[in-house]
């Protein structure tokens, strides 16, 4: 099945599988030419119901004290490169710096988690790869995604995540192969839907290659 056949199938499944690719980079892109427009155009909107908008910190703290396992933590930390506000003055050479580390921080950040939810070392990553963005559909929650490789054996992988800092965050890693990543996509919600509808398609752009260059070689 291909990544367009799963966006179209998507729709007609449940409301929480589905899900819309808004960017595709099949090729990759690496953090030298990934720009962050850091803006406060792109900040959350909030709800101009007041009350409406006052009642989220209790709706949340409620939540939190009936189930323990709710958490709410930052997938990127703007923090730990200086960052605590927008910058005014956008024509400064200080403003372009800190758009260049707020943009390698998105590539940072992406090492970081699967160092501390996996227990990984970094060193036995590679850079990540920008694939794009998905969105599901009954949220209307955008996410980007990123291809990660590691020089580990799965064996190795697995002995690394029992100990890993953050390994709370989930329950169990698995290690599958690449048809039965196709048939756990099935039953996937729509946010890992569309993660998974980009990595198909960069493997698909992958291959296509890879025939290209022998096809090349035999003429």
């Amino acid at each position: 099945m291909t990544a367009t056949g799963m966006s179209e199938s998507a729709a007609l499944m449940d409301q929480g599988s589905a899900f819309t690719l808004l960017l595709s980079c099949p090729d990759g892109i690496p953090s030298s030419r990934v720009h962050v427009d850091f803006s406060a155009s792109y900040d959350r909107i909030p709800h101009p119901d007041v009350n409406l908008e006052d009642s989220v910190n209790e709706i949340w703290t409620c939540r939190t004290e009936k189930n323990q396992s709710l958490y709410n933590g930052q997938k990127f930390r703007p923090e730990e490169i200086g960052i605590s506000t927008h910058q005014t003055k956008k024509n400064s050479t200080d403003h372009e710096a800190l758009i260049d580390k707020i943009s390698q921080e998105m590539f940072n950040g992406i090492i970081r988690e699967v160092v501390e939810e996996i227990g990984v070392p970094a060193e036995s990553l590679n850079d990540p790869l920008f694939i794009g963005i998905s969105r599901r559909d009954l949220n209307v929650r955008p996410a980007a995604f990123f291809f990660v490789s590691c020089n580990l054996k799965s064996q190795e992988i697995q002995q690394l995540y029992s100990g890993a800092q953050d390994g709370y965050e989930s329950t169990r890693l698995y290690a599958v192969s690449t048809d039965e990543l196709l048939k756990m996509s099935e039953t996937m919600p729509g946010c890992h839907r569309g993660g998974y509808a980009l990595y198909e398609l960069m493997t698909e752009a992958k291959n296509a290659r890879v025939n290209a260059s022998t096809a090349n070689f035999y003429c």
